[in-house]
């Protein structure tokens, strides 16, 4: 069975503690930030900054939220 893939826009606070409850129903997380950092201080905080994939996106660019849309095909989106 394929893991659900759930797309996250936004990196804070609140994006770090979904994917902490969705990594805990063992789905993939992809989280969309303005500006990707080696280290996102939410995901390392609760340790979980290696159990999802961070993308650059600026949710103002219409085109660029589709091309994430498309490569992915998240089965859900926060």
């Amino acid at each position: 069975m394929n893991k659900k893939i759930n797309l996250i826009i936004g990196a804070g606070v609140l994006g770090a503690y979904l994917a902490l409850e969705l990594l805990k129903k063992r789905e993939k997380i992809i989280v969309t930030t303005r500006t990707v950092k080696k280290k996102m201080k939410n995901y390392n905080y609760l340790n979980i900054q290696k159990k999802v994939k961070f993308e650059r996106l600026d949710i103002n660019n219409k085109i660029a939220v589709e091309k994430i849309i498309e490569k992915y095909r998240p089965d859900k989106i926060f």
